[in-house]
This record gives C-alpha cells, sequence and structure tokens, in this order.
C-alpha cells in the first residue's frame, strides 16, 4: 500500500492516487492541490488541512476533516463531510456524490452546485448546509433529523426522501420530490407557532412514501404511486395529482383537491373538485364532504357514504355506489351505468335504462327498455314502473305499480 502525507512544509500538488492501495493524508496545516483521486484512490484531509481543486471519479474517495474547497466530483466520485470536515464551492456532476455524515458541523456544506445526475445525500443529523441543485441533480435526505438546510433546487430538480426521513418543508419551489418507502413529506403548517405555506410541484410518493398537505400547503402535480399516500390535512390544497393503482389520497375535513385523476383510491372528507375517476379507481364521498364536477369512467367507481354530491357525470361502464344511511332522489341511471344500492342505502324515483341492484330499498323506480333492476335478497323495491322492454329481477321483496315489460321472481 502507498500512503502519501503531505505536512505543512510539504505541499503536494497535482498528484494522481489510483487503485485502493493508494492514499493521500492532508495532515493539519498541510496544504494539497489539483490532485485527482479515481479507481479506488484516497484522499483523507485531517482536520486542519486543507485540499484545493481536487477532482474525484471512478471509484476515488475523498473524505473531509479539515477544509475541501473547489471540488469535482465526476462519475463514480464520492466526498465525504464528517466531523470537523468542510466543503466549499464543490461541484457534484452526473454520477457524483457528496455526502454528509451525522455529527457534521453547522455550515459544513457552502457553495455547493449539484448538477444533472449528481447527487448530495444528508444523512441523519447532518449540519446545515447550503447548496444549489439544478435541473436533474438529486439532493436525498437520507436521515430523520437535521439541523438545518438551505437548499436551493432549480426547476427540474429532484429532491428524495429515504426510508425512515420525515421533513416538514416551507416556502415556495417549483421541483421533483421523491418520498421514498417510510419517508414522510409535510407541506406547509405550524412552525415556531407560526403558519407557513409551502407551494411544491411533482412530488412522486412511492411505495410506503407519505405527502401531508397541511395548512397554508399547497401540493401541485403529485404523483402517488402503488403503496404511496397523500394526504390532504385542513387549509391544505392538491391539485392535479395523479393517484396511480395501488396509490391512496385522503382529504380531510377543511381541505381540498382539484383535478385529481384516480386510478387507485381517493376518500374525500372535505372538498374535492373536478376529480376523474379512471378504470380501477374509485372515490368515497364521506359524510360531510363536499363533492363536485366529478366525472367517472369506464369501469371507475363513485361510492356516495354521505356528503353532497353535484355536477356528477357517469360514462358507460362507470360504477356508483349508494351506502348504508344515504337517500338519492331522482338519478338517471344512462344505459351502460351500473347502481348499486347497500344495504341501510335507498333510492327515490330513480329512471333506469343501465342497471339496478338494490341490496337496500328503492322507491318508484322506473325501469325503462333496455334497463334492468336486480332485487337481491335482502332487498326490497316498491312502486317499481316496469316500461315494455325492461326487466325487474326479484330475489328480495318488491310491490310492482307497473309492468310492460318482463319481472323475473325467484
Amino acid at each position: 500500500m502507498t500512503v502519501t502525507t503531505a505536512y505543512m512544509s510539504f505541499p503536494v500538488n497535482g498528484q494522481t492516487e489510483s487503485g485502493s492501495s493508494n492514499s493521500l493524508i492532508v495532515l493539519n496545516g498541510a496544504k494539497t492541490s489539483g490532485t485527482t483521486l479515481i479507481s479506488g484512490g484516497t484522499e483523507v484531509v485531517s482536520g486542519g488541512g486543507t485540499a484545493s481543486a481536487t477532482t474525484i471519479s471512478n471509484g476515488g474517495t475523498q473524505t473531509v476533516y479539515g477544509t475541501a474547497t473547489g471540488t469535482l466530483i465526476v462519475n463514480g466520485g464520492l466526498e465525504i463531510v464528517s466531523g470537523t470536515g468542510v466543503s466549499l464551492n464543490t461541484v457534484v456532476s452526473s454520477g457524483g456524490i457528496l455526502e454528509v455524515v451525522s455529527g457534521s458541523l453547522a455550515n459544513a456544506v457552502s457553495g455547493v452546485t449539484v448538477s444533472s445526475g449528481g447527487t448530495i445525500q444528508l444523512d441523519n443529523g447532518a449540519g446545515v448546509v447550503y447548496a444549489t441543485v439544478l435541473s436533474g441533480g438529486i439532493d436525498l435526505y437520507n436521515g430523520a433529523a437535521f439541523n438545518g438546510v438551505h437548499i436551493t433546487l432549480s426547476a427540474g430538480a429532484i429532491q428524495a426522501l429515504a426510508n425512515g426521513v420525515s421533513v416538514t418543508k416551507t416556502g415556495t419551489a417549483v421541483y421533483s420530490e421523491q418520498v421514498r418507502s417510510g419517508g414522510t413529506l409535510t407541506l406547509g403548517g405550524l412552525v415556531s407557532g407560526t403558519t407557513t405555506s409551502a407551494v411544491f410541484s411533482n412530488t412522486v410518493i412511492f411505495a410506503g412514501g407519505n405527502e401531508f398537505v397541511s395548512s397554508a400547503g399547497v401540493a401541485i402535480a403529485t404523483v402517488v404511486s402503488s403503496g404511496g399516500s397523500q394526504t390532504v390535512l385542513t387549509g391544505g390544497n392538491a391539485s392535479n395529482s395523479v393517484v396511480l393503482d395501488g396509490g391512496t389520497e385522503v382529504v380531510s375535513a377543511g381541505g381540498t383537491t382539484t383535478s385529481a385523476g384516480v386510478v387507485g383510491q381517493e376518500t374525500v372528507y372535505g372538498t374535492a373538485n373536478a376529480t376523474t375517476v379512471s378504470s380501477g379507481g374509485v372515490l368515497t364521498a364521506a359524510s360531510g364532504s363536499v363533492v363536485s364536477g366529478v366525472t367517472v369512467l369506464s369501469s371507475g367507481e363513485i361510492d356516495l357514504n354521505g356528503g353532497s354530491v353535484t355536477g356528477l357525470t357517469l360514462s358507460a361502464g362507470a360504477i356508483e355506489v349508494i351506502g348504508s344511511g344515504v337517500t338519492v332522489t331522482g338519478t338517471t341511471v344512462a344505459s351502460g351505468i351500473q347502481l348499486q344500492v347497500l344495504s341501510g342505502g335507498s333510492t327515490i324515483s330513480a329512471s333506469v335504462t343501465g342497471s339496478e341492484t338494490v341490496s337496500g330499498t328503492a322507491s318508484a323506480t322506473t325501469v325503462n327498455s333496455g334497463g334492468v333492476q336486480t332485487i337481491v335478497l335482502g332487498g326490497s323495491a316498491t312502486g317499481t314502473v316496469v316500461k315494455a322492454r325492461g326487466t325487474e329481477t326479484v330475489s328480495g321483496t318488491t310491490t310492482i305499480a307497473s309492468v310492460s315489460g318482463t319481472e323475473n321472481i325467484y
């Protein structure tokens, strides 16, 4: 193993360290400049030592307990800032990583620029950092506690929360956020007793990740992947969220979501405007909710469990479910639409050209030509009018007002 040591009286300039057996140690008071670290080569900058204009790439590593300034970290290169270390004016390019570890100093990192494909990684308990992440760069939170961060993210930058990370965000930014398994992102809310706002866009919530949009928080175009969740709390706002199959969006009382696209599950206790529910998606309107302008596409589903629902558009193949304790009056069930009335739910004066399946009660239903009303065991219907080429099938109980079509009783 070859070890080169830089002393105060013996500066090292322009040296290349290549291979795991080659290491450069910069002692207290010593300086190096223009060093290149590649292929397993290492440089350790001791407390009081200074390394300037180092280039780290292809498996090279620099560990900083002293001061590193003007470092360039490129593909496969790694700079670790630890203990009393300080990294100044570092540039992290594609494939490079700058890691700030637990217990590092306040102001451990300053003036850093993370370019496309580069990563700045903040471990648990990392010190305050000052950095700018450009489009395509990654800001990775890899721990649960931070002394503070001052990171400016340009449009197109990515901020990622790793397993177990919980971070509250304030301020206004437009960039991509990634919340990984076990990570939690909270936008806005109370910080030091004051309500503060946060506006984030293009967040991606992965399996096991959570996003909470709290008071004064705004989440724009969040993508909730399978196993991920977005919760819009009182005073929070989400717009243009995309809830994928297996993903979940919950809108709490006082929260608002607008123009969501749902393939997974959206449960609304607050307000939902202009949601589109696609095949496999389910929107549940809970008690106290205010839901308007919803469009349910083929094989999508809306569950009415209470609240107010207006401006509902159901495409052919859509499913509408009326839950226990809910009564819907004057609904029109068009051809190809499925209406399901669960036990404890009821409809009054429905006009059915599609299909109505009743486990609860249905009163004064009109079954039009091509329409089908099915009364299952335990369900009941009164005053049904079955028009020509309409059909009523009964396994429960029914009181018919008029039959011009077909009635099947089992």
